[in-house]
């Protein structure tokens, strides 16, 4: 049985399912019933005047030494384009940190739109190596623990549908909408390339992993949350344990990411949740809102994109293609101008539901900044 989008109404007719349906049909009916479930939702989640039980967290994994990238650069740019009501956003910090804790009291107080989660290490702190990326800066266990965290986002988020993942030193530039998640269908749309940079994410997965997730350098990467869930579970499985942290040791030595570990996990065996976007099909499109180290001009470009303000100085071609790029590769969306209307009135859509105060802080935020 394959079920990943929690619903009650879900669990009753998955149960009946697995009871009564022939055991050849079983896994068929579960995913059109799964699948038209998520596309009836998707519906009426294009309406905003309808309200369903969908809700879309972002998380930050970050600790005391990201304070500075994290206040100058994400959450700045988070009061600039984000809806903190649809999208809140969630920082996770170091427990046993007492300046961690120290940075969190004081976030919450400068930032009333965030929330802060303190987390325990794992059981066993020797399962976080460093030694995945050796003679880097991410040659460190800091850098394990923020991927192993990644894998357990699930358990802090037990009301929420969705999960977007965001990096400490990114920074916003477009207006996060459903059209920016959700394809027609319903699916989430993953941005990828074809490429594998990292060892042992084929490892962890026992799978081909012929794309690359991580090189596009696009955020949120957004996950049903259940996905986390199933990935542990497959992956402790191939590793012939109950307990994922083990096998996270175990594949965690050479060099891996987590994004990598779960789309790919997601794309073969939840292909039905996922639509896997790579840059140079002509066809398919992913709206960027956001990477890593964005230059201070794609932050301002994304002003006058969707406020109209400080646009002096900004090109209209690069402005439009802030939205429209990946990091190393040029898509094959770029330049759509047709695509950043469609973009635009998403935005107008969503926008017109704020309440006027909201949006102008936004704009404000944007005027206030320098660049």
């Amino acid at each position: 049985m394959f079920l990943f989008y929690v619903h009650p109404g879900l669990f009753s007719i998955s149960y009946h399912i697995t009871q009564y349906a022939q055991p050849q049909n079983r896994n068929t009916i579960l995913a059109k019933v799964v699948g038209g479930y998520i596309q009836t939702v998707y519906k009426q989640l294009r309406n905003p005047k309808i309200k369903v039980s969908m809700k879309i967290s972002l998380v930050v994994r970050s600790y005391y030494k990201d304070r500075k990238k994290l206040e100058d650069g994400l959450l700045t740019t988070y009061k600039m384009f984000i809806n903190p009501k649809k999208y809140p956003l969630t920082v996770i910090l170091d427990n046993e940190s007492q300046e961690d804790h120290e940075m969190g009291d004081d976030l919450v107080k400068n930032f009333e739109e965030i929330s802060v989660i303190y987390e325990n290490p794992p059981n066993d702190t020797s399962i976080l190596h460093g030694t995945a990326f050796p003679k880097t800066k991410y040659a460190r266990p800091g850098y394990d623990r923020q991927q192993w965290s990644t894998f357990y986002f699930d358990r802090y988020f037990p009301d929420s549908d969705i999960i977007g993942v965001i990096d400490s030193d990114i920074q916003f530039f477009g207006y996060l909408t459903d059209f920016c998640i959700f394809n027609q269908k319903g699916q989430i749309k993953v941005p990828a390339m074809p490429g594998h940079f990292y060892g042992n994410d084929q490892y962890a997965t026992n799978m081909k992993t012929e794309l690359e997730y991580m090189y596009p350098n696009r955020m949120p990467m957004f996950f049903w949350k259940n996905t986390l869930r199933n990935v542990r579970s497959y992956i402790s499985k191939i590793f012939n344990t109950n307990n994922f942290d083990k096998a996270f040791s175990k594949f965690s030595r050479k060099s891996y990411s987590q994004f990598n570990i779960i789309y790919t996990y997601a794309k073969v065996t939840e292909s039905n949740l996922y639509e896997v976007v790579v840059f140079d099909n002509p066809l398919s499109f992913k709206i960027s809102v956001a990477a890593n180290y964005a230059k201070d001009s794609e932050v301002q470009a994304g002003c006058c994109l969707i406020h109209s303000i400080n646009c002096n100085g900004v090109n209209h071609t690069f402005m439009n293609n802030v939205v429209l790029r990946y990091d190393f590769t040029l898509t094959s969306w770029l330049d759509n101008e047709d695509l950043v209307k469609k973009y635009l009135d998403s935005v107008r859509t969503e926008m017109s539901y704020l309440p006027y105060s909201i949006r102008m802080q936004m704009k404000n935020a944007c005027g206030q900044r320098k660049y």
